[in-house]
C-alpha cells in the first residue's frame, strides 16, 4: 500500500513558535519476522518494536519538513549489512498525530490472479531499431515475423471460439474468415444466449434481464430496433474485447521492492524462509553479461555469458489446470517432491523441477523502450506472507526507470505443467495456446 502523511505542526524551535509542513509519501510493505527472519533488515524490525517505531521511511519519501537533513541515517554498510546507530535513530524520530495519516493507494493481495493482459507498448517496441541484428544464425527480423505469426494464432482461435460459441461452423470460418457471410449464419438462439449470460456476468438486476426481451431463448425484436440497443452493444463490445482483444498470459503484476536489508547475518547456518532456486544467495545480481565464474564483464568479452536480472517472488506455480502447485507436497514416503534441504535453508530440487519455467519477461507501463523491459530469472520464492512483492537487485531500479511510489512490474511467466511427478514448462513446439504463448515468450 501507499500510505502518505500530510500536516502542520507548530513547534518551538529557540523560542520561536513555528508551523512545520510535514509531507511524506512513498509505497510500503510490512517488517514481518516471516520475511526478515535471518536478515539484516530484521535488525531494523527488532529496533522499531522495541522503540514502539511504526514505520520508517527513506529520505527521498520525506518530501516536507526533514529538518535532519545534516544527520541523515546511513542504514546500510557497503557490505549490505546494516548498522543500527541508536544515538543517530533516536535523534531523527518524529512523533506525528494520526490526523494527517490517509492511505492514499491500497492494492490488496489477489492470490488467484495469475493472469495478465499482454501489453500492447512492449510488443510494438520490442523490436524497435534491432530488426537488421543477427543473432546466431537467426535475424532479429525472422524472429519477429515468428512473434507476429505466433500472436495471429492466439487471435485466430479467440475469434474461432467466439464464433463456435455463436453456431458458425468451423469450416466457414476457415473459408471465409471474418465477414459479413460467417454474420449471418450466426445462430440467434446461441447469440441471446450468450449475451444473457454476459449481462449477468455484469451484475445486471432482474429487471434488467428481463428488459433484454428474451423470449423461448431469442430477442423478441432484431437488435437494430431493440429498446435497449446500445446496452446491448456495449455487452457486444464487452464479449468482443474480453475474449478476443486482450489477449493474457500466465503471470502477475508484481509490486517492485528494494533488496536492501536482505543480506544475512553472520551466521550461514540460520535458517529462513525463502526457497531458492539454484544457490544460496544474499545478493542479487542484475541482468547483464558474466564469466563462468558469474563476474560481471563488458558484452565483448570472449566466452561472455548473458545473465539475467535475478529477483524473489512468492510462489504463482500453477498447473495447465489453474490448480495451485504445492512446493511443499511430499511424496508417499514422506519426503518432499520438489525440494531438497541444504545448510537448514531449502533449495529447488532441479531433478524434479525443470530451471527453464524460472525464467521471466518483465516490462513496466508506461513502457518507453527497451530499458523498461527485462529478462528475469527468479533466484528464491518469497513467504505467501509478502503478498505481490518482487525484491529486485539494485540496477533493475535504475534501468527500469523505477521508483517506489508502487511502481509494478508485469511479468509473463512460461506455462507450465506436472508431469510424471515432475514440474516442467510446456513445450514451445506444441499446437495448444499454451504452447503459443511460451513460443511467445521464447522469442
Amino acid at each position: 500500500m501507499k500510505p502518505v502523511y500530510v500536516n502542520n505542526i507548530v513547534q518551538n524551535i529557540n523560542g520561536q513558535l513555528i508551523n512545520r509542513r510535514i509531507y511524506i509519501k512513498s509505497s510500503s510493505f510490512v517488517l514481518s519476522p516471516i520475511m526478515t527472519k535471518n536478515k539484516q533488515l530484521d535488525k531494523l524490525r527488532i529496533y522499531m518494536e522495541q522503540n514502539d517505531i511504526d514505520r520508517v521511511a527513506f529520505e527521498s519519501a520525506v518530501k516536507v519538513g526533514d529538518t535532519n537533513l545534516t544527520s541523515s541515517i546511513e542504514f546500510f554498510n557497503e557490505d549490505g549489512s546494516i548498522n543500527i546507530d541508536t544515538e543517530v535513530l533516536n535523534s531523527n524520530i518524529m512523533e506525528l498525530t494520526r490526523d494527517g495519516f490517509r492511505i492514499q493507494q491500497e492494492l490488496p493481495f489477489k492470490e488467484d490472479k495469475v493472469r495478465v493482459k499482454f501489453g500492447v507498448q512492449e510488443s510494438i517496441l520490442l523490436f524497435n531499431n534491432i530488426l537488421d541484428e543477427v543473432i546466431g544464425e537467426t535475424t532479429v527480423k525472422d524472429l519477429k515475423s515468428q512473434y507476429d505469426e505466433a500472436y495471429g494464432e492466439l487471435y485466430k482461435r479467440a475469434i474461432f471460439s467466439v464464433y463456435e460459441e455463436l453456431g458458425v461452423p468451423k469450416q466457414d470460418f476457415e473459408t471465409n474468415g471474418f465477414n459479413k457471410d460467417n454474420i449471418a449464419n450466426i445462430d440467434e438462439v446461441k447469440l441471446s444466449k450468450l449475451i444473457y449470460n454476459e449481462a449477468i456476468n455484469r451484475g445486471y438486476s432482474n429487471n434488467e434481464l428481463k428488459a433484454l426481451g428474451i423470449t423461448d431463448s431469442k430477442f423478441n425484436l432484431r437488435l437494430a430496433f431493440h429498446s435497449r440497443g446500445l446496452s446491448l452493444e456495449s455487452v457486444l463490445n464487452s464479449i468482443i474485447n474480453n475474449r478476443i482483444v486482450k489477449q493474457k498470459f500466465y503471470g502477475k503484476p508484481f509490486i517492485l521492492g528494494t533488496q536492501e536489508g536482505f543480506k544475512y547475518l553472520e551466521d550461514k547456518q540460520l535458517k529462513d524462509r525463502i526457497i531458492y532456486t539454484k544457490d544460496i544467495i544474499d545478493d542479487l545480481k542484475p541482468m547483464g553479461f558474466v564469466d563462468k565464474d558469474g563476474n560481471s564483464v563488458p558484452v565483448e568479452t570472449e566466452g561472455a555469458i548473458f545473465q539475467p536480472a535475478q529477483v524473489f517472488v512468492p510462489s504463482i506455480l500453477r498447473n495447465e489446470d489453474g490448480s495451485t502447485i504445492d512446493l511443499f507436497e511430499k511424496d508417499k514416503h514422506g519426503k518432499w517432491k520438489y525440494l531438497i534441504q541444504k545448510q537448514k535453508r531449502l533449495l529447488l530440487n532441479n531433478k524434479t523441477v525443470d530451471p527453464n519455467i524460472l525464467k521471466m519477461f518483465g516490462f513496466r507501463i508506461p513502457t518507453q523502450g527497451h530499458n523498461s523491459m527485462t529478462y528475469i530469472e527468479i533466484a528464491g520464492f518469497l513467504p505467501k506472507q509478502a503478498g505481490d512483492l518482487i525484491i529486485a537487485p539494485r540496477d533493475f531500479i535504475k534501468q527500469m526507470g523505477s521508483d517506489f511510489d508502487i511502481d509494478k512490474l508485469f511479468t509473463y511467466m512460461y506455462n507450465i505443467e506436472v508431469k510424471d511427478n515432475k514440474i516442467h514448462k510446456i513445450d514451445s513446439k506444441g499446437d495448444t495456446k499454451n504452447a503459443i504463448r511460451n513460443r511467445i515468450i521464447d522469442i
